[in-house]
């Protein structure tokens, strides 16, 4: 099955920019409007060849850690996010899962790999560097699912890959902010449905157009969601059949869930205390957010191995992956750890992280200016509200069916917790950027030359003082003899 999901900032959107006619659907922008789309194609056992072909093509022998943890055939996800951690909506987390940044790896197979980390429910490997995918993955299944990856630089993919299905979702915007009134079309037909299973006999294509109505709650975030719109649906693919019988049908349609993610818009502060040194400090202004019960604020990290939280100094709520406090970088194998920490409404918080010992870099550009390795962090300060209380089940983000439980943050709270991503600029007060001192292996000679100088004169000057001192002791005690 094949379904696009259409979601649009409100009704006038919806019905003044798209028409739908009997083979396309063509939505017209001409204000800038945000438009995010959910392109999914799911993939069941019961479809034979297709289900058992694109198993195999994932699980291909490979050399690498990674794939010979997917080789064991056991349920695993991908997630891929491209898109800046400001860029975050109330109305995109509508149909988008939270998925953090960069490459994300996660299995629940108990395996031993020196790529993973334990977490709370999966072993998970994480990296900011998407070339990672293109060694990860086969390359027909790159070209038929991720085409795009390279083209759009605010995509998102999420694959789940279990025994009985196949889920390969994207997120994206097809219109981009550009400053005049200039129209962009966006168009979807059958051609629109992933390139492989398009033309599928029996395949199932549907498109979703729909829009939120949002019920505010208070501050507990309990966001109760209205979608409404259309269920457009090309029937099954058979060539057999005339081409009246391949039209578009649509019905109205509408959900009613309570959401499990909201966004607040008044922006927040968060940087890092300049100077940024061998222990960066992380700052959390929450002056802005006022306190309420049970509601408490918490800042998420996945940090590379170059950093490294002091589990004894810091108190984090959890750590997991590398928390070895001697370890230089190039003794630690696993990519890096994940650390939730908790903070305190209405004042700046801090968090200290430790960077470790760095491996010589060849930076030949200039051997004398001091280097630096810059690593990003990217910190998702958040509230969460616990509705354990709660007697409407309305209000209960479990009934949202788009709650994934143990999956995100949802794996370190209750199921019925929930989620106010707090907004920050990263063009105004965030640096993510860490500047880590390492050594220039090009001014190898020059610092040992300069560190055996200083030595040999040093140790000149000594034996200098030392006879010096005791020559001059000599001639007082032989001067007064003589008197």
């Amino acid at each position: 099955m094949n379904r696009i999901t259409l979601l649009y900032q409100d009704e006038s959107s919806l019905f003044q920019t798209t028409d739908i006619n009997a083979t396309h659907i063509v939505v017209t922008n001409h204000n800038n409007d945000t438009l995010y789309v959910q392109n999914t194609t799911v993939i069941y056992d019961n479809t034979g060849n297709d289900f058992n072909d694109l198993r195999s093509m994932l699980y291909l022998s490979d050399a690498t850690n990674i794939n010979q943890v997917l080789n064991k055939k056991e349920p695993f996800r991908i997630t891929i996010d491209t898109s800046p951690i400001s860029s975050f909506t109330s109305q995109q987390l509508l149909i988008k899962p939270l998925l953090f940044s960069g490459l994300n790896v996660y299995t629940s197979d108990n395996h031993n790999s020196t790529s993973f980390i334990d977490s709370k429910f999966h072993q998970v490997y994480h990296s900011n560097n998407l070339d990672v995918i293109f060694d990860l993955l086969p390359k027909q299944f790159i070209e038929d699912y991720l085409y795009d990856l390279n083209n759009n630089q605010n995509i998102s993919y999420d694959i789940i890959v279990n025994k009985v299905s196949i889920i390969i979702s994207k997120y994206y915007n097809p219109f981009q902010q550009i400053g005049n009134n200039t129209p962009q079309i966006f168009s979807i037909s059958q051609d629109s449905f992933n390139k492989r299973n398009k033309n599928k006999e029996g395949w199932k294509n549907v498109v979703g157009l729909f829009y939120p109505d949002l019920i505010e709650n208070g501050y507990n975030f309990e966001n109760l969601i209205s979608l409404n719109g259309l269920d457009c649906s090309f029937p099954p693919y058979n060539e057999n059949e005339n081409e009246d019988d391949h039209r578009l049908k649509c019905n109205k349609r509408s959900f009613f869930y309570q959401t499990a993610f909201a966004t607040n818009e008044r922006e927040i502060q968060v940087t890092f205390k300049q100077p940024v040194g061998l222990h960066p400090v992380l700052q959390v202004d929450l002056n802005s957010i006022t306190d309420k019960a049970d509601c408490k604020p918490f800042v998420f990290m996945q940090l590379p191995k170059t950093l490294f939280v002091d589990k004894f100094q810091s108190n984090p709520v959890f750590l997991f992956g590398e928390d070895d406090l001697e370890l230089p970088v190039y003794k630690i194998k696993k990519w890096g750890s994940e650390v939730l920490f908790e903070l305190e409404f209405n004042k700046s918080n801090e968090i200290t992280l430790h960077s470790r010992y760095m491996s010589p870099a060849n930076n030949s550009n200039n051997i004398t200016t001091p280097y630096f390795e810059e690593y990003n962090v990217n910190p998702y300060v958040f509230v969460a509200c616990d509705n354990d209380n709660s007697q409407d089940t309305n209000s209960n983000p479990i009934m949202n069916p788009f709650y994934e439980k143990h999956f995100g943050l949802q794996d370190f709270f209750t199921p019925n917790t929930n989620f106010q991503l707090l907004s920050f600029s990263l063009e105004k007060n965030l640096t993510t950027t860490v500047p880590i001192p390492t050594i220039n292996i090009n001014s190898y000679d020059t610092i040992k030359y300069s560190i055996w100088t200083v030595m040999t004169l040093s140790i000149i000057y000594l034996l200098n003082k030392i006879f010096h001192n005791d020559l001059l002791s000599q001639q007082k005690q032989h001067q007064k003899e003589k008197k």
